[in-house]
């Protein structure tokens, strides 16, 4: 999560601070969203980093998550009974 001032925007008239939030998904296939989102969001892939218009520490943290993301997704399996790993169908 980042915290920056940001100058009126189409939500607030004057001045205020923007939190930012980026959030890690691990999804076995594309979803298709059934409705517009009120707030834009947009699916990035560590490749397209170095040419996003975004504020640095936004790019800075996402440079340090998206390599561990194998790490992440393969804990984030679940255990079987015996205690292994599942793997997918």
């Amino acid at each position: 999560m980042n915290e920056l001032a940001v100058p009126a925007d189409s939500h607030t008239p004057e001045p205020h601070i923007h939190v930012d939030h980026q959030y890690l998904a691990i999804a076995p296939r594309p979803v298709t969203l059934l409705v517009t989102p009120e707030h834009s969001y947009h699916w990035r892939r560590e490749v397209d980093l170095d040419n996003l218009d975004i504020v640095a520490d936004t790019k800075m943290l996402a440079a340090m998550l998206l390599p561990q993301m194998t790490q992440i997704a393969a804990a984030s399996r679940p255990h079987s009974l015996d205690g292994s790993r599942e793997t997918a169908s």
